[in-house]
């Protein structure tokens, strides 16, 4: 029902949305070109998607280094393992948010980009740890064997056993870059004037919430094509890949 509303909302011209509502008239595309005529949202586009692209290449490649020693571990170390990184993944960022500045202030990346990409980062790094952890320890044991044989070496291993584990590194990738591409909270707390991402970006149009109702709504509707998109097509891949392992 909600999202029914906001498409219909977003199929009224901007004078209707705002005085009417989303059934006050027949649907057209005024609401869709008056924020698509706006260069803010074309930055903010751009601006998101380089960054969920380079953070999930950034997550992936940490979580892949640190998942494959961490998947031999058994007993006590291993449950200790699995719980440290469940607690890291359900801690809120709002939690750590003011040692995050510091540090960042350290580094001059403060209300950067460059910064916005290291909390996205650090806050990914852990789910996508938990999740190919355990599918690297699901994979059966000629499998492993193979992939240490074959592999001429420490990285020729790891790229063997990925191989074998695409399904989790494609849920885990899916869900880095939807879970960027729709963050209000990182770019709210750690962003600046130069890294205005896309959820930022239609936060601050609701301050004209009535009036601009109608290019508000399309521009929602027009932020949720890709990671729709990208869900829908690997949807498979992504149950597959998160379940791989469950039992561990």
């Amino acid at each position: 029902m909600p999202l029914g509303v906001l498409v219909a909302t977003s199929s009224q011209s901007p004078v209707r949305a705002a005085t009417g509502g989303w059934w006050s008239g027949p649907p057209g595309l005024d609401s869709y070109r008056a924020v698509l005529g706006g260069a803010e949202l074309w930055r903010s586009l751009g601006f998101t998607l380089v960054l969920a692209t380079v953070v999930t290449a950034a997550v992936l490649g940490v979580a892949l280094l640190a998942a494959y020693p961490l998947a031999w571990l058994t007993g006590p170390a291993a449950q200790v393992t699995g719980l440290v990184l469940m607690a890291a993944v359900v801690v809120p960022v709002q939690v750590i948010a003011g040692p995050l500045n510091e540090v960042l202030g350290l580094a001059l990346s403060s209300g950067t980009a460059r910064g916005v990409a290291l909390v996205h980062i650090a806050l990914g790094v852990p789910f996508a740890v938990l999740v190919l952890r355990n599918a690297f320890a699901d994979l059966p044991a000629d499998q492993v064997r193979g992939a240490r044989i074959g592999g001429r070496h420490w990285w020729g291993t790891l790229r063997r056993l990925a191989r074998h584990n695409r399904t989790a590194l494609v849920a885990v990738a899916v869900l880095e870059f939807v879970q960027v591409w729709n963050d209000l909270v990182v770019g709210l707390l750690f962003s600046g004037p130069d890294a205005a991402p896309l959820g930022l970006f239609l936060a601050a149009q609701t301050r004209g919430f009535v009036a601009g109702s109608g290019p508000l709504a399309a521009g929602c509707v027009l932020a949720s094509i890709l990671p729709v998109l990208v869900f829908v097509l690997a949807r498979r891949q992504v149950v597959a890949g998160l379940v791989a392992g469950g039992v561990r």
